[in-house]
């Protein structure tokens, strides 16, 4: 049903290609096997280069055919490529690339607190566009712009609604906080802005 091509057209040799469903969307995940780089150098599409940690390195060129137009997103990187039937990437020897697929274009949508006081646990409401069961990823920063990995949280939103709830510290800064609330799936995200007082 999907499949996934060298630069010359035959199908990606030595790689793995995994799909996971996740409600009504779907993971494809292709691992290339850690070949040496002297087994595809050479080929249409490779690009051989090299690396300060991981020495010499190559990266090929693939094109996936998927059954109908669906949104993609690189969900390693967080990039959306928007709506394709054929999506064009690369992919590193001993690595892997992970994309999600949908049907329709999920964007999320955050309602909440706009002020509270240190100390104060803050319910924040999560929902989406499109039905059916989606797996958000909450994110905080901090007054300076500094990621707070501590109060960061996976959230799954299935029927009406999810939530998440940042339990902030009376040793927090005060200022103003925000919250990006991001689908792993489609790489819609949404954020909102809160101040958090003495």
């Amino acid at each position: 049903v999907i499949q996934v091509l060298m630069a010359d057209g035959k199908a990606l040799s030595q790689a793995q290609v995994v799909r996971y469903r996740f409600g009504n969307d779907e993971v494809l995940a292709v691992v290339k096997e850690n070949v040496g780089v002297e087994g595809v150098a050479g080929r249409d599409g490779v690009t051989v280069y090299s690396d300060a940690n991981l020495g010499r390195i190559a990266r090929e060129e693939v094109f996936i055919r998927l059954p109908e137009g669906r949104f993609v997103t690189d969900i390693t990187t967080n990039h959306p490529l928007g709506r394709q039937d054929v999506v064009r990437s690369s992919i590193t020897t001993g690595r892997a690339l992970v994309l999600g697929l949908s049907r329709a274009e999920s964007l999320p949508t955050l309602s909440g607190p706009t002020r509270a006081h240190l100390g104060e646990h803050l319910n924040f409401k999560i929902q989406s566009s499109v039905a059916g069961k989606h797996l958000i990823r909450c994110q905080f920063y901090a007054p300076d712009g500094t990621f707070l990995p501590a109060y960061a949280r996976n959230v799954i939103v299935e029927g009406a609604a999810g939530k998440v709830v940042l339990p902030s510290a009376l040793s927090d800064s005060p200022g103003r906080y925000k919250l990006v609330a991001t689908d792993l799936i489609s790489g819609a995200a949404a954020e909102t802005d809160f101040l958090l007082e003495k």
